[in-house]
Formats: structure tokens, sequence, C-alpha cells
């Protein structure tokens, strides 16, 4: 029917303008449609449908493969170059210039591409990876059995990308939201700017952040060391297999647990919890900072044993203490302990006020006095002894032993105050000093006397006889001498007056010191 219309097969329809409908039960409609294979069919403005079971109905559709097929405008076709492409068998292209390329696709929408089983609904979808899903707008199913759906996404081998902007580009990794990038292998980041960076980890939220096997949930957390975890608002966990929760909390360590506000720890294997608390030794729990302590309420008995590693609670360690101080000596009230004299071990005896005997068969005998060790014995007012078997002689002292059994006092510091205890190297120091200076006092004075010898000696030596030689007369005479180093000039005169002689005279030396002589002689 219609104008140059061809319906060649056996039981062929060809109706309107230049239709070919060539095989057995095929049929072709429209304007210069061609239905060419077996039960093919071809409605529209020049569709082809060449294969057996093939339908294209629209305008330019091509379903060119066996059991394909294409409706609506330009599907399987290249309007740039006249081109039908030849789609996947068994395929189906629905909407506007979608290609359902691969066997057992589907694209339908608008320039959609499906490969191998594929799915792409939409716009501008493609499902590349076989059995991948491409829904939305522009979203790129990339990896085998991937599924990204909504807008702009994109999925790699196995993942799933859902929302806006999401890349799953790790295998079997999973994107939900907007802008979310799971890009380690089995990933996951769901809600808002997320990266789950690292293979198996997870980020939640809103800008979190995770790497290996991290796990990042809240708003702007960061788990940064492997097998960590950051829950909250502004968290870190930086160490491997830390875990910082609550608002800017820091776990800076390996194995390091912060929980609440600026919690931080330093150390590892430690754990700060609290808002403000803080670790910084290794292998410790703190529940405060300095200034800023907390009390542990609520605590169970623990375990009082040799090998226990329980904590106890503050009715068991009044217990304890009610025990220990049964006898009345001590008190508790509270967190105040009141002690009168204080005994402990077997046989000790505390006598006298405010006295304190510690170790067995330690003895006080005066006030205030204190006994530590076995046997000790503080047996006067105000005076301590210290160490098995030590004894006081006497008031206001400190002994460390008895007679006989003396001790010695080490590491003792160099003293500051003046009554402050010396050590050896304070004593041979001071003594070194008080020996230099008496042997300097003493090689004074005898290089003094010395040289006042050596000078009496030189100004003897000045000092010659004079004998006159007649009576009425009178001898005068000059000397010079000069012994070790130190020199005299001497002056001597002689008188004689009948039978008595008159001697006189005086040297002086270089040390200052005049020799002086008078003599008086009588000749007979």
């Amino acid at each position: 029917m219609g104008f140059a219309n061809q319906a060649v097969g056996n039981n062929s329809t060809a109706v309107g303008f230049a239709n070919f409908a060539q095989t057995d039960d095929s049929s072709a409609m429209g304007f210069a449609n061609q239905a060419l294979g077996a039960r093919s069919t071809a409605m529209g403005f020049v569709n082809q449908a060449n294969a057996a079971n093939a339908t294209a109905v629209g305008m330019q559709n091509s379903a060119n493969a066996l059991n394909a097929t294409a409706m609506g405008m330009q599907n399987n076709y290249d309007p740039s170059t006249n081109t039908y492409f030849t789609p996947g068998q068994r395929s189906t292209a629905v909407g506007f210039q979608n290609q359902a390329q691969g066997d057992d696709s589907t694209a339908m929408g608008r320039s959609n591409t499906a490969q191998l089983r594929g799915t792409a609904v939409g716009f501008q979808n493609q499902a590349q990876g076989d059995d991948s899903t491409a829904v939305g707008s522009a979203n790129q199913a990339q990896g085998n059995d991937s599924t990204a759906m909504g807008r702009s996404n994109t999925a790699q081998l196995r993942g799933t990308a859902v929302g806006f902007q999401n890349q799953a580009q790790g295998d079997d990794s999973t994107a939900v939201g907007s802008a979310n990038q799971a890009q380690g292998n089995d990933s996951t980041a769901v809600g808002s700017a997320n990266q789950a960076q690292g293979n198996d980890s997870t980020a939640m939220g809103r800008s979190n952040t995770a790497q290996l096997r991290g796990t990042a949930v809240g708003f702007q957390n960061q788990a940064q060391g492997d097998d960590s975890t950051a829950v909250g608002s502004n968290n870190q966990a930086i160490g491997a297999r830390s875990i910082a929760i609550g608002r800017a909390s820091l776990a800076n360590a390996d194995d390091s647990t912060a929980i609440g506000q600026n919690a931080q720890v330093t150390a590892s294997n430690s754990v700060a919890i609290g808002a403000g608390s803080v670790a910084t030794a290794p292998n410790v729990v703190s529940v405060g900072a300095p200034g800023q302590e907390r009390k542990i309420v609520n605590v169970a008995p623990g375990i009082i044993a040799p090998t226990s590693t329980d904590a106890i609670n503050g009715s068991q360690l009044s217990a304890l203490i009610n025990q220990l101080f049964a006898t009345g000596i001590c008190s508790i009230t509270g967190a105040t302990v009141t002690c009168g004299n204080i005994a402990l071990g077997n046989g000790a005896t505390p006598v006298g006020g405010g006295a304190i005997a510690i170790g067995n068969n330690a003895a006080t005998n005066a006030n205030n006095a204190i006994a530590l060790g076995p046997s000790s014995q503080a047996l006067h007012p105000n005076s301590v002894a210290i160490g098995a078997g030590s004894v006081t002689t006497a008031p206001n002292t400190v002994s460390v032993g008895a007679p006989g059994a003396e001790r010695r006092i080490t590491n003792v510091a160099t003293p500051i105050l003046p009554t402050d205890a010396v050590n050896k190297a304070y004593v041979d120091g001071i003594g070194a000093v008080a020996l230099g200076a008496a042997n300097a006092y003493t090689d004074a004075q005898i290089n003094q006397l010395r040289g006042e010898a050596f000078a009496g000696i030189a100004s003897a030596a000045a000092l010659l006889p004079v004998v006159p030689a007649r009576s009425g007369e009178t001898t005068f005479n000059i000397g010079f001498g000069s012994y070790g180093g130190y020199s005299a000039v001497g002056m001597a005169m002689a008188h004689q007056a009948g039978p008595v002689v008159i001697d006189a005279g005086a040297s002086f030396s270089s040390a200052g010191s005049p020799l002086v002589r008078l003599g008086l002689g009588f000749r007979f």
C-alpha cells in the first residue's frame, strides 16, 4: 500500500512510501523504512530493522541486531555521518540518540550508552562496564557490575555511586550523597564531600577523611592512622589503631584513645576520657588534666590479690585503713586522716607523744621520737633513729647506726646553708685550702728568718775589729760584708786612753736591720 513500497517476504507488509519488508512476517510502515530480518518491524521515518525479531520505531533508529529494539529518534545512529550502528543482540534503545551497543543492553532517555548487559537510563549516562547501570544525568558506570545513579557520578569495578558528583573509584566501593570519593577498594563514603581514601575505609557525614581501614563519621574528622576511628566533629585519629571521639579531640599515637571535647593523647597505648583530658605518658588512663582533675565514681569492688590488677574503690580502701588503724592510733574522716602515735611492725612500740615506730621491734621512749627499721631505738626527745639496730644517744639528733655498728651516709649533696650536712668531697676541699694556706704561711716565715740570718752574718762580717796603736790615739775603719745574697756596710772605731780601750761599731745590711757593737777594754 502507498508508493514505491516492497513487501517481498511471505506475510510481509509495506505501507507508506519507499518502505521495504524483505523477509517473512516482516513489516515496514511509514517512510523509507527497512525491515530486512525475519519477523522484523520498522515503523516511522527511515528506520532499520535488519535482523530477525528486530523492532525499529520512530525516526532514524537502528535495530540491526537479533531481537534488538530501537524506539524514538536516532537511536544507534550517528547523524553527523548518517551512519546506522549495529547494536547489541537483544538490546533496547528508547528515546533520543541512545546507543545500546552491548548484547542484552538497555539505553533509555537521551544520549545514553550501554555496553554488554548494561543499563543506561536518563541523560548522557554511560553504562560502560559489563552488567553496569547508569541512571540519571551524566553518570558513568565504568567498571563491570558498577552502578552510578543521580547526576555526574562515576563508579568503577563493582562500585556504587549514588547522588551528585560522587566517585566510587575503588573496586567494590560505595559513594552516596554529594561530592564523595570512595577511593580505596571496598571503601564507603556517604554524605557530603567525604573521602574514603584507604582500602576498607569508611567516611560518613560531611568533609571526613579516612585512610586504610579507618572510619570517620560526623563533620571534618580525620582517621589518618591505619585502622583508626574518628567520630564527632573535627577529631583527629592520627596513630595506627587510634580512636578520637567527641569534638576537636586528638589521638596522636598508636593505640591511643581520646574521648571528649579537646581530649588529647600524645603517647602510645594511653586513654584520655572527658573534655580537656590529657594523656602524655604511655600506657596510662587520664580523666583530666593538671588543675582539672576528676573523680572516678561508681567503681565496682576490685579483686585484692597478689596478682590482681583491678582498681579498688573507696569502700575497699576505707575498710583496709580501718583495719590498719583498728588500734585507734589513727582515725579517718572523709579524706582526712588523724593520727597520734604510729606503730607498724611486729612488736613495734611507740612510747611518747607523737612518736613513730616502724619495723619489727622498733621502739621510741620520748616525745616526737621516730624509730625507722627493725630493732631501731629513738630514746630521746625529738630524736630519729634510721636503720636496723640504730640507737640515738642524745636529744635532737639523728642516728644511722650504733656504737660499733656505724654507717656511712652516702649521696650527700654539697652544702648551701650554714646548717647543711657536708660530704667528704667538700671536707677534702676545705682541708686542701687550709693546708695550702698553712704551708704558704710557714714557707713565708722560714724565708723571712733565713733572710734575717743571712743579713746578720753579712752585718757581722762588715764590722772589722779595730785596735788602737798608742795611747791617746783613735782608729776608725769601714768594712763591707756579703752572705747568701745579702750585703752590709760597717763602721768601727777604737780609742785608747791610758790603759782603757773604748771600742764601738755599727753595720747596716740590705735587710734594713742594723747591728751595733760597743766594748770597753783594759790594758795592763
